[in-house]
Order: structure tokens, then C-alpha cells, then sequence
């Protein structure tokens, strides 16, 4: 038997080893997320996000996954039928300047404020940790309302894809998929693992919408997302897909279990809108909410398990925050009412009238 000696992973800039398995990790623009995932995306993988029935949502996390590979001068490939590819590259976000963040005052020191707070809010886990991502480049904040440069843009090597040709053949039937597969794989080429320092980040925006579909769509699709993930094993890059999957389960009702057991990670945006939720008080603060559907162990024994599930997005001006929805139970008030169930004078041990307190 021959040995053959296993040659090392090249250094990618916007990447780091993952605390929980060692594997490579990049940002996917938002440290929520990436908190979520177990510290960010790792590499060779496919992301899915479900998209809310606006799709704006998932159209934000989607500019956030391009803008952190423009900052970070990955090459980037982006393919879509809704929407002009071109168009979503020039709306990506700006990053957030030090300088707006040394403007804001800092926290307060004073043992007497941090008193004032509840001991329950303390202990909770931190799932928008913003102290952490200073620390380091991996991972950037980005203002929605302010756009990135053409001169930044321009720095990095973009592929588009917007199913202007089209190929079919006797593996995948439908011409669009077919002709996405092949340009992508055109692309990645340029990224052999193990002997590219690059990384290569992919986007197909809305696949599976209705633009896509043919008499052989449900097939096809499923051979789509398997050959895909197949290329970026043999691959320096990561990938993010977007589906409609309210309107996929029209088509088939277990066509949604089957893609997300074709993914590495999935994850449901579920929007308020339209639904009670919308204006029940508990909700007012959120607009939707954030399902964790998959995590799948990719060269490792066992899958990263975040520790918050219930989880909750807001969309405001300038960012996209995704937090935790409930609070643990307040223990700290069940206390003080059994003591003030104690009258003064009265002992425990005895009856509930007429307690009274022992002399020592």
C-alpha cells in the first residue's frame, strides 16, 4: 500500500480555523449569522435560505453575503433569472466606518449601572456580538442605507449569469439549470481546492422560482443542488441560494424536505406579514422569524448545535438584526414572592397562619 502525504489548504484571506472543529470558516456578511452557524460558513459548503413570500429579506442577507466578499477581494459569482445579477452588485451595502463607531458613546464602567440591569439579561448568550468582530477582518458591519463604491467593485472578479443562453442535455433537461451549471463550473475551475489562496463566493438569487420551471423541473432540481455541492467540495469556494419555498410546496409537498436534505445548511425566513402575528403584541418589536432547518456535519463526527433556537429578525434603516426571541423564565421574581408569602413573625415549618419566627 502506497502513502501518500496529504498537502495543506493555502492560506484564503476572510477566513479562520472554527473553534469547534478546525475547519475553515468565512463570514457570511452578517455576525449573526455567523454566530448562528458556529462562528461563520464553512468552506466547500451550500447555504439555503428560504425566503419570506416578499423575498426582501432574503434579498438583504443576500447583499450582505456579496458585500463581505467584495471587502474581502473574493471572486464572486452571481447568477439569477428574477433579477438582473448586475443590478444587485451595484445596490450592495456599504461597511460601516471606525470612525461611526468611535463617535458613539462608550459603555458605561460604573458597577452601579450594570446593577441596574437584571442579573437574567447578564447570563444570556450573545448572538449579535459586535465587540468580537472588531477584534478581527473577518467579519464587517454594513449600512443598508448607503451603497459601496464602483472603484471598490471594480477591484474584484465578478461572473454573471442571467440565463440569456441555454444548454440542455440528457442529465439535466431544463436549459437553465443546465447552462448555470456549466458557467459555473466554467468558473470554479479557477479555484482547485488545495492549490488556490482564493475563494471563490457563489449567489443564485430565487432559484427554483417560477422562471426556472420546466415539464422537468422537480428532477432536475434535485440533480441541480447535488451537482452543485459536488463542485464546491473539489473547490475553494462557498455558496448561498435563495428558493421560494412557499411556492414550492404547490408543486410538490415534500419538494422542500428533499432540497433541504440536499444543503449543508438551511435556514426559514418567516415573515409577520400578512399573518396574526403581525400585530400581536409579543411580536411587535420583530418582523419575522429565524428557523434553523439544517446543519449538516461536513468533515467533522458531529454537527455544530447552536445554542439559541428560538430566534427573531428586524429589519431596520441601516441593518439587518437577527436576536433571540424569548427570555429565560424570571426566577428571580418567583423568589420574592415566596418571601413576601413568609409573614413577619411566622415560621416556615409550621402552618401557613400564624408563623412565627424562631429566637436563637
Amino acid at each position: 500500500m502506497s502513502f501518500q502525504k496529504r498537502t495543506r489548504q493555502l492560506p484564503i484571506a476572510g477566513t479562520k480555523p472554527s473553534l469547534h472543529n478546525g475547519q475553515l470558516l468565512t463570514s457570511t456578511g452578517n455576525p449573526s449569522l455567523d454566530y448562528i452557524l458556529g462562528g461563520g460558513q464553512q468552506l466547500n459548503t451550500l447555504l439555503l435560505i428560504e425566503e419570506d413570500k416578499s423575498g426582501c429579506y432574503a434579498s438583504t442577507l443576500t447583499k450582505y453575503y456579496l458585500a463581505e466578499g467584495v471587502l474581502q477581494k473574493h471572486s464572486l459569482f452571481v447568477a439569477a433569472l428574477d433579477d438582473d445579477p448586475q443590478a444587485i452588485i451595484e445596490k450592495l451595502p456599504a461597511p460601516v466606518v471606525d470612525a461611526e463607531n468611535a463617535s458613539k458613546p462608550p459603555m458605561s464602567t460604573n458597577p452601579d449601572d450594570d446593577m441596574r440591569i437584571a442579573w437574567r439579561y447578564n447570563n444570556l448568550p450573545k448572538v449579535d456580538s459586535v465587540e468580537e468582530s472588531k477584534k478581527s477582518n473577518f467579519e464587517h458591519f454594513f449600512d443598508l442605507s448607503k451603497t459601496l463604491e464602483e472603484e471598490i467593485v471594480r477591484q474584484v472578479e465578478i461572473t454573471t449569469w442571467n440565463g440569456t443562453k441555454s444548454a440542455p442535455s440528457s442529465y439535466i433537461k431544463n436549459p437553465q439549470m443546465q447552462d448555470c451549471l456549466r458557467k459555473l463550473h466554467e468558473t470554479a475551475q479557477k479555484y482547485p481546492l488545495e492549490k488556490s489562496s482564493k475563494l471563490l463566493r457563489v449567489v443564485i438569487q430565487s432559484f427554483a422560482s417560477p422562471y426556472w420551471y420546466t415539464s422537468s423541473f422537480v428532477p432536475d432540481l434535485i440533480k441541480f443542488l447535488y451537482t452543485l455541492k459536488s463542485i464546491l467540495r473539489h473547490t475553494t469556494a462557498t455558496c448561498l441560494i435563495t428558493i421560494p419555498s412557499h411556492l414550492l410546496k404547490h408543486v410538490d409537498s415534500d419538494l422542500v424536505t428533499k432540497i433541504r436534505s440536499s444543503v449543508d445548511y438551511a435556514i426559514e425566513l418567516e415573515s409577520f406579514a400578512g399573518s396574526e402575528r403581525e400585530t400581536n403584541p409579543i411580536f411587535k418589536d420583530y418582523h419575522g422569524l429565524l428557523n434553523i432547518k439544517r446543519i449538516q456535519a461536513v468533515n467533522s463526527p458531529a454537527a455544530y448545535q447552536p445554542k439559541i433556537k428560538d430566534l427573531a429578525f428586524k429589519l431596520r434603516r441601516k441593518k439587518f438584526v437577527i436576536e433571540k426571541l424569548h427570555l429565560p423564565p424570571e426566577l428571580q421574581e418567583s423568589a420574592e414572592r415566596e418571601q413576601d408569602d413568609i409573614v413577619p413573625g411566622g415560621v416556615g415549618c409550621s402552618s401557613a397562619k400564624g408563623k412565627k419566627l424562631l429566637d436563637f
